[in-house]
């Protein structure tokens, strides 16, 4: 079966609701800013974001620590 991707921006908005978490802090848990979290969340599903490796790293273990199930990967 193959797997989609799904951007930041609905993975963080899945792990915020999942973990009650604000926008500040999942921004502090992942070492960026809150309006950085407000843009991918506000971003098109379909935008291509620029997005560090090592932040997108930290959005999969932070979800994997709350485990928040994810049916497609991240990118």
């Amino acid at each position: 079966m193959k797997r989609s991707a799904v951007g930041v921006g609905p993975a963080c908005l899945r792990l915020r609701k999942h973990t009650r978490w604000s926008q500040s802090e999942l921004a502090f848990k992942m070492k960026v800013s809150q309006q950085s979290v407000s843009n991918w969340e506000a971003s098109a599903p379909d935008e291509i974001l620029r997005i560090h490796p090592m932040t997108v790293q930290r959005l999969k273990v932070l979800l994997k620590q709350a485990r928040v199930r994810m049916p497609v990967t991240i990118t």
